[in-house]
C-alpha cells in the first residue's frame, strides 16, 4: 500500500505525488457522484501500482520530466480499495430534493446493490486511536463527546462508522485532505511538519541514521517537505480540504476542479459522470462534493 511507502522513505517526489493524489480526488470525486461515501480514506486503503523501493523514477524527478500524465497515471496507476465502512447515500441524506432525478435514484439504488456485494462483512472493527487521523474534526469531536456521555458504555476498540454515518461527503473531504498532507510532506497528520524535519535534522539523530546505515549502504535516505518547498496549488488544496469548518472546508467536487488535479486527469470525462447528479450536496451546512 501507500502507507508502506510513506513509512519507509517518507515523501516521494513532487510529480509522483501530484499523480497519486489527483487520481485519488478523481476517484472520490467519482464515488461522491454517485452518492456514495467511503468514510475510510487513508493511505492503508490506496494501492498504487509500481510501488518498489528501489523505483528511483518514484523519488527522482528527473527520471520522469518526459512522461505524459496518461502514462504516469498508467505507470502509477491508484486503486482505493475497503468499502467496509462505505455507505450509500439515501435521499434522506441528501436533503430530501422533491424533484430527484430517475436517473439519479437509479445511481443510488445501484450503489447499493454495489456496496452489499462489496463489503464482506456489515461492520469492521475500527481502532478509533489508529485511524481517527484522518478522520474530520466533526467526526473526532462526536466521538469524543460520546465518549464522555457513554464511556461506561464503550469497548476500548469502539467503531468510528457509528459516528461517521451522521456526516457527509464533506468528511472525505477532510480524509482526503489530510492523506495528501502526508502524501507531499512525509509527515503523519497527527505530527508537526516543522518539529518532524527540526528533530530529523538533529545531530544525534543524523548520527544515529549513520550507525544504522552501516548494516544497510544500500537503505534509501528518508524524505520529509515543508510547506515552503511544496507546490502552491498543492499547498492551497491541502488547506482548503483540511479546514475546521465545514462551510469553508474544499469540497472534493471543487478539489477535481482545480488546476492541481484537472491538469493530470485531463478531464477525464469528469464532467459527463456529474452531468446528471448535481442536486447531490453533503449534510446541512456543507459544500457541493
Amino acid at each position: 500500500t501507500l502507507n508502506y511507502l510513506l513509512e519507509k522513505v517518507g515523501a516521494p517526489s513532487l510529480t509522483f505525488c501530484r499523480v497519486v493524489i489527483a487520481q485519488l480526488v478523481d476517484a472520490v470525486a467519482y464515488l461522491h457522484s454517485h452518492a456514495v461515501i467511503h468514510r475510510d480514506i487513508k493511505p492503508d486503503n490506496l494501492v498504487v501500482k509500481g510501488i518498489d523501493l528501489n523505483n528511483d523514477s518514484i523519488f527522482d524527478e528527473k527520471e520522469t520530466m518526459d512522461f505524459s500524465w496518461p502514462i504516469l497515471r498508467k505507470k502509477w496507476h491508484l486503486t482505493l480499495i475497503d468499502f467496509g465502512f462505505a455507505r450509500a447515500l439515501g435521499p434522506e441524506d441528501i436533503g430530501k430534493e422533491p424533484n430527484t432525478p430517475k436517473a439519479a435514484k437509479a445511481v443510488t439504488k445501484r450503489s447499493r446493490k454495489i456496496l452489499h456485494r462489496t463489503a464482506s462483512r456489515n461492520m469492521m472493527d475500527m481502532s478509533a486511536l489508529g485511524h481517527r487521523v484522518y478522520a474530520a474534526p466533526e467526526v473526532k469531536n462526536r466521538v469524543h463527546e460520546t465518549s464522555l456521555e457513554q464511556s461506561c458504555h464503550l469497548q476500548v476498540n469502539n467503531t468510528l462508522s457509528h459516528y461517521v454515518s451522521g456526516y457527509g461527503m464533506i468528511a472525505d473531504a477532510y480524509s482526503v485532505g489530510s492523506t495528501a498532507r502526508y502524501i507531499l510532506t512525509g509527515v503523519p497528520p497527527e505530527d508537526n511538519v516543522d518539529q518532524v524535519i527540526a528533530n530529523y535534522n538533529n545531530p544525534v539523530s543524523k548520527l544515529l541514521r549513520k550507525v544504522k546505515k552501516k548494516g544497510n549502504k544500500h537503505q534509501r535516505k528518508k524524505t520529509y517537505r515543508s510547506g515552503a518547498h511544496l507546490p502552491q496549488s498543492g499547498l492551497d488544496l491541502i488547506k482548503g480540504m483540511t479546514q475546521v469548518e465545514t462551510e469553508k472546508r474544499m469540497s472534493v467536487r471543487d478539489a477535481r476542479s482545480s488546476a492541481y488535479v484537472d491538469e493530470v486527469m485531463e478531464k477525464h470525462n469528469y464532467q459527463k459522470e456529474l452531468s446528471f447528479l448535481n442536486f447531490v450536496t453533503g449534510k446541512v451546512g456543507s459544500k457541493t462534493s
